[in-house]
């Protein structure tokens, strides 16, 4: 264990944050700054993985988004969100595609639980979407772009 000057940090590698999308398996390493619940979700500070592999750190957990190709003509996209503390939400998923936002079904998360939706469009040359999820009485978070 390390400590900063702000306040005691655990130094150590993060479960790998794997997406739904094949090939994309991913280590979080922590930096200045990393709170450790945060690292236990998998999100680092830097919100990046790679190009097509991004994350939001929120109060209760972790929001996560990962593109890549699913096929000779398809795009696919996942979104996740790992909570790791507070009160059950009642939220949905949800992905931009050329403007507009679509929304996967409603559900009960609880502490402690992982949702992901994945997403499939025809479109091989989709880019730069992003993720949503829409917390109930809470409003939105959104993740950064991916692969521009």
């Amino acid at each position: 264990m390390k400590k900063s000057s702000r306040k005691a940090v655990v130094y150590l590698s993060a479960a790998p944050a794997t997406m739904a999308l094949s090939g994309i398996t991913e280590t979080a390493y922590a930096t200045e700054g990393d709170d450790a619940s945060v690292l236990t979700a998998g999100c680092p500070s830097y919100e990046r993985f790679n190009n097509n592999y991004v994350c939001t750190s929120l109060s209760s957990g972790a929001l996560f988004h990962s593109k890549g190709h699913s096929g000779a003509t398809a795009t696919s996209t996942a979104t996740k969100y790992t909570k790791l503390s507070g009160s059950s939400i009642t939220a949905k998923l949800g992905y931009t595609y050329k403007g507009t936002t679509y929304w996967g079904g409603t559900f009960t998360q609880a502490s402690g639980t992982t949702k992901t939706n994945t997403w499939t469009r025809n479109d091989y040359d989709w880019v730069c979407n992003s993720t949503f999820m829409n917390v109930s009485g809470q409003g939105n978070f959104q993740t950064p772009v991916a692969s521009c």
